[in-house]
This record gives C-alpha cells, structure tokens and sequence, in this order.
C-alpha cells in the first residue's frame, strides 16, 4: 500500500464534511444516520496520529471504538483497510453512494 501526505487542514475538512452532512443535511439532521455520521466523522479526523510512529490519545480511541460499533452494525469493514479506510467506507454508504440491490 502506497503512502499519501495530506495536509493537516485539508484532512480536518473532509471530515468535517462528513460530520456535516451529518448534522446539517436536511435527510440526515436528528436521525440516528445523522449521529452516525458525526461520530464517523470525527473518528476519520482523529483517529490517524498527526505525525509518524505517534500514537491517538485515549479521547481519540473512545471515538474509534464508537466508530468500529456503527462500522459492524452497518456490515463491516473490508478486510485489509484501516480502521479509518473502514469508517470512510461506512460513512460512503450511510451517504448513499453505493447502494445494494
């Protein structure tokens, strides 16, 4: 697997967008999707450590449990991905963009 670098701020903005659809968008405010969405969300920003070989502080692997729960209630992660690919995926198909028929 190939390593990208992405700047601080610009990872922060993704997630927020995630967390805002969340807690803005008119399908998702004060739905249960809503909530988790915002928890997604924050567990994509805070769960990758912000410099090499450091590790996410205990507020920060709370989240990340949090996330790993609505990732299996809603099928699980792919195997292989990081617990914040994982996230991504759910959040992806909270949103609607893959759907199952």
């Amino acid at each position: 697997m190939a390593t990208l670098t992405i700047q601080y701020r610009l990872w922060h903005r993704i997630s927020d967008l995630i967390q805002d659809m969340g807690n803005h968008h008119p399908n998702f405010t004060g739905t249960d999707k809503g909530a988790e969405l915002d928890v997604l969300g924050n567990a994509i920003k805070w769960g990758v450590p912000h410099s090499p070989g450091a590790e996410i502080d205990p507020a920060a692997q709370l989240l990340m449990e949090q996330a790993k729960q609505i990732v299996l209630k809603h099928g699980g992660g792919r195997e292989g991905l990081s617990d914040v690919e994982q996230c991504i995926e759910t959040a992806e198909k909270l949103l609607g963009l893959w759907t199952t028929t």
